[in-house]
């Protein structure tokens, strides 16, 4: 992502001796001094009697071949001096893109998880298909996640249903999860809630159920095929047990 800079405010003690050091060393030109002097400025800029029209007088004589000399070393130290200001410049502009681009990064994983998708593999060993809806919420806080297996029960309602709020927390710098399905009620409370810090493409996710066990839910995007593969372990005394092994594949 490139940055343009178009303007720069500097809050200086002596006015004019800052717009001059501008001007003549720096070779940058002042919009504004002041606001009241704004406007008088871009006048007398436009206006063609402020040209100067005065043709240079000729030089010779060693005296004024001197002056040349040291003119001319002024040229080169305020080139320079405009380079080294423009080498930091790009330097600054540069390092906050880049400081933007890291932020960024987890809201652009998540992006990737919008939309329709078919989700297949397994779940408890057994051959599943469910489908998933994901959509940004609440001014894109939340991707809300709508899942709804094929599979129907006698009365025709799903055999499982879950609606799913994914969150990224700038300050702990992590993921935050909270998962609401149709198998049991839930009293809200703070353990609830998964968390975990993005690694790479993936989101891994972690409920924990007691001190012993918990249940290790990852998400990890595959940018090769644009799909995401879901995993779910439960992992009781250090000892892990695949649940759900599944694959999201979007929907045209």
């Amino acid at each position: 992502m490139s940055t343009k800079v178009s303007h720069i405010i500097e809050f200086v003690a002596d006015m004019n001796r800052a717009v001059a050091f501008y001007r003549d060393v720096v070779g940058l030109t002042s919009e504004h001094k002041s606001w009241w002097q704004s406007s008088r400025i871009r006048r007398a800029a436009r206006s063609p009697r402020n040209i100067p029209k005065t043709r240079a007088p000729a030089c010779s004589g060693e005296p004024c071949q001197e002056r040349l000399r040291r003119r001319k070393n002024m040229n080169s130290s305020a080139r320079a001096c405009r380079l080294l200001c423009l080498i930091l410049v790009l330097g600054v502009c540069t390092q906050g893109s880049g400081q933007q681009e890291a932020a960024n990064a987890p809201l652009r994983l998540l992006d990737h998880l919008a939309g329709k998708w078919a989700m297949t593999g397994t779940l408890s060993g057994k051959p599943t298909t469910h489908d998933v809806e994901a959509e940004w919420i609440l001014n894109r806080e939340y991707l809300r996640l709508h899942e709804v297996s094929r599979e129907k029960k006698a009365n025709g309602a799903p055999v499982y249903e879950a609606i799913v709020f994914i969150g990224w927390d700038p300050k702990a710098q992590q993921f935050a999860c909270l998962w609401l399905d149709s198998t049991e009620a839930w009293d809200f409370t703070a353990p609830g809630i998964m968390r975990g810090k993005p690694i790479g493409t993936s989101i891994p996710l972690v409920f924990t159920v007691s001190p012993s066990e918990a249940f290790h839910t990852t998400f990890t995007y595959q940018a090769n095929d644009k799909t995401w593969q879901l995993l779910i372990e439960d992992v009781t005394n250090g000892k892990s047990n695949r649940f759900a092994d599944v694959r999201l594949t979007p929907l045209l």
